[in-house]
């Protein structure tokens, strides 16, 4: 016997489950733009203007990856003002 999709119990269940694919995505993102950081600084020393490139890239994938990691703790944590729902969903 499954539950209605109006029970209150589903439907809280369904608003406190970890989006998993937007924190697979945050973690991505997060790590190319480390990546690329890093790559900048090797990169630098030879050619600066590849470096400064390659930092912009790297700081337009850091930024959001951690913003959205940083949303997720919080939401989790339980941290007043934060809540699961209101993390960037990468599924749609």
């Amino acid at each position: 016997m499954s539950l209605p999709k109006d029970d209150p119990i589903t439907f809280e269940e369904e608003e406190n489950r970890l989006p998993v694919r937007s924190i697979t995505v945050a973690f991505i993102l997060t790590g190319i733009g480390f990546v690329l950081l890093i790559s900048a600084i090797g990169v630098g020393v030879h050619h600066p203007r590849k470096a400064l490139y390659i930092l912009i890239v790297g700081s337009i994938c850091i930024i959001p990856g951690l913003w959205a990691l940083l949303m997720i703790y919080r939401a989790r944590s339980g941290q007043r003002g934060y809540r699961v729902d209101q993390v960037n969903l990468f599924d749609k």
